[in-house]
């Protein structure tokens, strides 16, 4: 009997002690702990035409080579992390990402043609394995790999010291330019083209301007119809301004 009440004393206490412990936070009925969800990274913006220009002719020996980026320095690193991984007997890493410059890098030092070249960089760009200077995309969906390579053998000429007289070659058909007639009937320097299959907005600025990175002018002065550079379309009647 005395044990009984004992216990039943002990229980009394226990039931007291949790009656005067301070209140903790209230939970909201229903409430759930939920985990914070990140931010989904913003997607990379297209290449410049001139930065994978220069990557490839530096990678090359053709050019001084610009600080790297992670991509550079992860390829950099790259064979060493895995001889090591492979010496300790762990997993190999994964290979580094595939880019234009190095895909067109590494098809230059082996000699593969540029058709061959084409045939690469469209498949790796259909695949989404590699990012495209918006310039670079033709009125077919395509890359436009004829001009990017004209444009490597322009700057490495000019970068050896020699003057080119015209600007290099480009693929695209050349379609009808005309005059846009000003309100007195004199032309005014302010042109018309016709977008012809196989044109790149890039292609488009090399032929009538001798500059690649005139694209922009021509995609600011059709923003009427253009949505963005890699959006032109054959038969779009794009206005050329005066140089």
């Amino acid at each position: 009997m005395l044990r009984i009440g004992l216990a039943v004393l002990a229980l009394v206490a226990a039931v007291a002690s949790l009656l005067t412990l301070p209140p903790g936070p209230a939970a909201r009925p229903g409430a759930m702990a939920t985990a914070a969800v990140p931010a989904p990274a913003s997607p990379k913006p297209a290449p410049d035409v001139d930065e994978v220009t220069d990557a490839i002719l530096a990678a090359l020996g053709l050019l001084q080579a610009p600080a790297p980026d992670q991509t550079g320095l992860q390829a950099m690193t790259h064979s060493a992390v895995q001889a090591l991984a492979g010496a300790a007997g762990g997993p190999l890493p994964p290979d580094p990402p595939v880019t234009l410059q190095s895909l067109v890098t590494g098809a230059l030092r082996d000699g593969k043609p540029d058709a061959e070249i084409d045939r690469l960089v469209n498949a790796a760009a259909a695949r989404g394995d590699i990012r495209v200077p918006l310039a670079l995309i033709t009125a077919d969906g395509r890359v436009d790999t004829p001009l990017l390579l004209a444009n490597l053998v322009d700057k490495a000429t000019r970068e050896a010291g020699a003057r080119r007289s015209a600007p290099p070659a480009t693929t695209g058909a050349g379609g009808n330019t005309g005059i846009l007639p000003g309100g007195d009937g004199a032309p005014e320097p302010q042109r018309i083209y016709t977008v012809q299959p196989g044109d790149s907005l890039g292609g488009i600025a090399v032929r009538h301007y001798g500059d690649i990175n005139r694209f922009l002018r021509v995609y600011d002065a059709n923003r009427t119809i253009l949505s963005s550079p890699d959006r032109i379309r054959v038969g779009q009647r794009l206005v050329l301004p005066a140089p």
